[in-house]
């Protein structure tokens, strides 16, 4: 078995539409892959705006399926407007010598784990 675990920070405004979102479109999107066992949202429970989507996929050669598969980048696309925006902010000079400053777009962060199962026995 596979974890992946998707960490994102969510505008406090849009959270209530980002869980319609995950619950109408992502979750059925992930029912349909092949090797995932299934998906949720968890919210950190610290009160910050952090959000972990954790998914559970038959093997690794699964999840990485499905990254490539373009669905995720699809996915993500959708759930881009829900997500908080950066706190951070790049800064330069153009070639007019005017300086130009934007925030600069927070990925989401993706990590993976193997889930390695133990049986139970009774002493």
């Amino acid at each position: 078995m596979y974890m992946r675990l998707f960490q994102t920070r969510m505008d406090p405004e849009l959270v209530e539409g980002f869980k319609k979102l995950y619950e109408k479109k992502i979750i059925p999107a992930l029912q349909n892959q092949p090797g995932c066992f299934g998906a949720t949202l968890v919210k950190n429970d610290q009160g910050l705006d952090e959000y972990l989507s954790m998914t559970l996929w038959d093997s690794k050669k699964h999840a990485e399926a499905y990254e490539r598969s373009g669905l995720f980048q699809e996915l993500l696309e959708e759930a881009k407007p829900f997500l908080a925006d950066s706190s951070e902010w790049k800064i330069q000079l153009t070639e007019d010598f005017e300086l130009d400053y934007r925030p600069t777009q927070e990925e989401p962060v993706v990590t993976s784990f193997p889930v390695v199962e133990q049986s139970r026995t009774q002493a």
